[in-house]
């Protein structure tokens, strides 16, 4: 049985002034005793039914699911596909495409698709936080053929996406010398440098091709004399890697409240960890020290910086954290030789020195409002360009 909530959602505001209009001449032929208004009534009472009948029949068949194109970054223009197949074996006509979040609300209205025939919507939003975005329901809505009936049918799943904290600008290589710098005042580590191939003074040695080398360091009469790609392998210095551990902690840890620390603190973690992918010959050690302890390590490929951004995006802010926890965990654990970063959302943070005596090497504080010579916070949000939405069409093999 219908409730009203949904009786609601079924007549749009057309249906209700077409009913009130029918039902008006109906008593009034009725009280009157006028045949042609009472035909004329129940001709127009006629009209919802038949939209009734006929707009189920047109998303009946209908399927529906989004694509992911790309990671979502807060602050950017974020682009994912909706795909839409007509299953039946009859084509349908007149229906729109719903895709709702906390965030954005698009429709794609489609007048006719053919059975076993595909169309494919692109969706652009602007994503203002980062942290999980929850989506609805894709929803087909089709109001065929008269649109006096509003008929509602969920056609793809509810998901459930991570959106990666905004991206600021970092030049690499003015950070890496800042790195040294500060490293050299302490008088512990040596001085960086990257691997050359046009001088083999770093040349190490020759081991097998794995995944993600660069062609280039192919020895290839190595190679050939032992039927298996070798390539050269350059003895790396500790500037080349590094040891990020990020401390979120907020003066306001209620829910829902924003600290602006904390998200520069994330955004200039995540901007680290993104640009330390570009070279996969680097290592990167992350540390997330909140309530509960988060260590990511190893090659900093794509893949590893988009696991490390995701677990940046969902940090809370923390007051209150076991900094025995944290110290204990690095003890445990076989550190790269190279330079130890903290970024700290709180004001005075002791967690630096008690982990420089753990590790038994300096940590260097970094606050991202004092790292304008090589780092740039992200701006504002990019606005979408006035466009109207596109789409494809493409018949199911």
């Amino acid at each position: 049985m219908l409730s009203a909530r949904s009786i609601d959602g079924l007549l749009p505001r057309e249906g209700r002034w077409w009913l009130l209009a029918s039902g008006t001449l109906l008593v009034v032929g009725w009280i009157k005793g006028i045949n042609l208004l009472l035909l004329l009534s129940y001709l127009m009472l006629a009209l919802p039914l038949l939209n009734l009948l006929l707009a189920p029949r047109q998303v009946r068949r209908l399927a529906g699911q989004r694509i992911s194109l790309e990671p979502l970054f807060a602050g950017q223009i974020c682009s994912w596909d909706v795909e839409v197949i007509a299953q039946g074996r009859r084509a349908s006509s007149g229906w729109t495409i719903e895709d709702v979040g906390p965030n954005h609300r698009l429709i794609w209205f489609n007048d006719r698709l053919e059975s076993g025939q595909k169309a494919r919507f692109r969706a652009q939003v602007t994503l203002p936080k980062r942290g999980n975005y929850s989506l609805e329901p894709l929803v087909a809505r089709c109001l065929y053929p008269f649109g006096l009936i509003h008929w509602r049918k969920p056609i793809g799943p509810a998901e459930s996406w991570v959106v990666l904290p905004a991206l600021g600008r970092l030049d690499v290589a003015a950070f890496r010398h800042w790195l040294e710098r500060m490293a050299r005042a302490e008088g512990r580590l040596r001085r960086a440098a990257q691997p050359s191939m046009i001088h083999q003074d770093d040349l190490h040695g020759l081991r097998p091709f794995r995944p993600g080398d660069s062609p280039r360091w192919i020895h290839w009469r190595t190679s050939a004399r032992r039927n298996e790609k070798m390539v050269r392998e350059f003895e790396r210095t500790p500037g080349q890697h590094l040891i990020l551990i990020v401390d979120p902690g907020a003066p306001d840890p209620r829910p829902g409240v924003e600290d602006a620390r904390l998200e520069a603190v994330i955004s200039l973690a995540a901007t680290i960890c993104w640009e330390w992918s570009r070279n996969y010959t680097d290592q990167l050690f992350l540390v997330i020290a909140g309530k509960e302890l988060v260590i990511h390590s190893g090659y900093c490929s794509r893949d590893k910086s988009l696991a490390m951004l995701r677990s940046l995006a969902t940090v809370a802010p923390e007051p209150i954290w076991n900094a025995e926890a944290v110290v204990k965990s690095l003890e445990r654990r076989a550190l790269p030789e190279a330079p130890a970063v903290l970024l700290s959302a709180r004001e005075h943070s002791s967690l630096g020195q008690r982990l420089s005596a753990a590790i038994r090497r300096p940590v260097i504080g970094l606050d991202p409002a004092k790292a304008g010579r090589f780092y740039h916070p992200p701006s504002a949000p990019r606005r979408l360009p006035a466009e109207a939405p596109t789409r494809t069409l493409s018949r199911n093999a």
